[in-house]
């Protein structure tokens, strides 16, 4: 299926997502596809593997332990990683590199650090820090058409524009099922969310997302019209589609 969707899309590159964790009876067959592939084409597919490493104390020391036990379980379904994507709360120190790579089997510059970091769209400019797009062409033995560094001005400046925003946008979206508890289910709309954000940041505006429960404008709530004199509060407002008939007389009042 890997190679149809490649000659089907004449991609020049598929990145495939194996999810779970290494050991799991789910991906078994998945695993088993990859190797096959990698034989097939050994110089045409890389695999990549994302590791947490946990701290222990009040030194924050990382713990590579885990890292070493899904190598090793790799290696049980005939696989061995080319690069390794090192997920902590900090960026990893050279030590800890060293100790990954000596106990992994790969070099340390295969080792590529991935701490938390504010903006997802940090992200790329944090694995270039460890030089990954040129390990990735070199691995592919692809050379390089531009500097890596020119490729990544434009990035870093749209990065630079959402770390210095010129002010807020109020934004409000209307909808159901928002929460559980005390938790707010903003991933049932993270399509929504990133179009809100990235049409934010390209008026240098920080996006201030607030949830509106659709219920408040019911014409049977408690302060109807004091609830919906409140959205002219908002700088845009977002009524996303819905599923059934529920809901759609508070979503037309919250329109109108």
């Amino acid at each position: 299926r890997i190679d149809r969707a490649m000659k089907k899309d004449k991609a020049d590159v598929i990145i495939t997502e194996i999810g779970g964790t290494v050991g799991e009876y789910e991906n078994i067959l998945f695993l088993e596809a990859i190797r096959i592939l990698k034989h097939k084409k050994p110089n045409d597919v890389i695999l990549v593997l994302v590791s947490y490493l946990p701290y222990q104390g009040d030194g924050k020391e990382l713990k590579t332990k885990p890292t070493q036990h899904a190598v090793r379980n790799l290696h049980l379904a005939g696989l061995h990683p080319d690069i390794i994507i090192a997920r902590a709360k900090t960026p990893i120190n050279g030590k800890s590199k060293e100790k990954i790579a000596f106990n992994c089997g790969v070099d340390e510059r295969e080792v590529i650090s991935a701490p938390d970091v504010a903006s997802i769209y940090e992200v790329p400019i944090n694995f270039e820090k460890d030089n990954i797009t040129n390990l990735l062409l070199e691995k592919f033995g692809i050379k390089s058409r531009v500097a890596t560094n020119k490729n990544f001005s434009e990035w870093r400046h749209f990065v630079k524009t959402i770390q210095n925003p010129r002010g807020l946008v109020k934004i409000g979206i209307v909808g159901e099922s928002f929460t559980t508890g005390d938790y707010i289910l903003s991933e049932s709309y993270i399509s929504v969310i990133e179009a809100i954000k990235h049409a934010a940041y390209a008026f240098k505006r920080e996006p201030e997302i607030e949830w509106i429960d659709l219920s408040e404008f019911e014409p049977k709530a408690k302060s109807y019209r004091r609830k919906l004199s409140k959205l002219s509060n908002y700088g845009g407002i977002i009524v996303p589609g819905g599923f059934g008939s529920r809901g759609v007389e508070s979503k037309l009042n919250a329109i109108r």
